[in-house]
């Protein structure tokens, strides 16, 4: 078994060993307990160096990397060891969503979706921080509540984030991508997708009274009448 001694980038190298084969001619000093050498662990040919042999309830303390191998019991085969090791910050990938997923208006809208982050580190590791970038039509606004964004270990937050379609926009289903970076841990970076649809409604309006009508002459009771149409738009609700 071997442990990081990360100060020196060493091991400690832990063995329990017998008298028998190979190790015939070891000394005692080896074989009364836990064996504990320290090696740099590099393939390298140099030999390891001897820190301890421990007897039961005895342990090898390491104050500066807040480490101790303590051993609890042992007999002709075994041995029983406990290792206490120094809190260990574990990164992980946060926990994102982007919503709503999908919304539809018309072109120039504004468009508002909700970015929320949870930090999903362990208890042990600093505050992480990321910053926000996106990808969407180049020719269309957008606000960010904000583009830095600091999360402890086990915390969430949201950013809201408004976008807004050109005047000019033709109807389709637009992609909108928001990327958090964490430029100190690559485990942290996440992309997130939503859509943006623009649509122009049909004319659900019924036509206005006509007027300025004139008529042609009179034939067979029947007459033609004609007037000046009016374009309609449709208006932005």
């Amino acid at each position: 078994m071997k442990i990081r001694k990360p100060d020196t980038a060493e091991w400690y190298y832990l063995s329990f060993r017998q008298a028998i084969g190979f190790d015939q001619s070891l000394s005692n000093n080896y074989l009364s307990g836990l064996s504990i050498h320290q090696h740099a662990g590099n393939g390298s040919t140099s030999k390891t160096v001897w820190k301890n042999t421990l007897l039961d309830g005895e342990n090898l303390a390491d104050s500066v990397n807040s480490l101790s191998i303590t051993q609890l019991a042992h007999d002709e085969n075994s041995v029983t060891i406990q290792v206490s090791l120094p809190n260990i910050c574990t990164r992980n990938q946060p926990t994102v969503s982007l919503t709503p997923q999908s919304q539809t208006d018309l072109a120039g809208s504004t468009l508002s979706y909700d970015v929320n982050i949870t930090n999903n580190d362990s208890a042990n590791c600093s505050d992480s921080s990321w910053s926000v970038a996106t990808q969407i039509p180049s020719d269309w606004p957008e606000v960010f509540s904000s583009n830095e964004i600091t999360i402890a270990p086990g915390s969430n937050t949201s950013i809201n984030w408004q976008v807004s379609s050109a005047d000019s926009a033709v109807d389709n289903n637009y992609a909108l991508t928001v990327d958090l970076v964490d430029a100190g841990t690559i485990i942290h970076d996440k992309t997130m997708a939503a859509n943006y649809t623009v649509t122009t409604p049909g004319d659900t309006q019924p036509p206005s009274a006509p007027t300025g009508l004139t008529a042609s002459g009179s034939r067979y009771f029947c007459e033609s009448l004609f007037w000046a149409s009016q374009p309609k738009q449709a208006a932005k609700t």
